[in-house]
């Protein structure tokens, strides 16, 4: 009877223990990956405000400033003699 008993126990601590690395895995993994994609994030949010940065400067080569308040005005190159 003694014997059956510490089987039964230990069976069940085998199983106890199989789940709890389960669960302790699958956590891990969820980790992993918010913080993969956290990364990415990041990167994209980096780019993005860059591409915000330099979007004036290529527009302010194409396009002239078509306002009443701004005018650009072109400077003439004084020529050398």
């Amino acid at each position: 009877m003694g014997s059956k008993v510490k089987t039964y126990f230990r069976g069940l601590a085998l199983i106890l223990a199989v789940i709890l690395v389960g669960l302790v895995s699958f956590i891990a993994l969820g980790i992993l990956l918010i913080s993969i994609f956290i990364g990415i994030a990041i990167i994209f949010l980096g780019v993005a405000i860059v591409a915000l940065f330099l979007l004036p400067y290529y527009y302010a080569k194409k396009y002239e400033i078509k306002s009443t308040r701004f005018k650009l005005k072109k400077i003439k190159k004084k020529e050398k003699i």
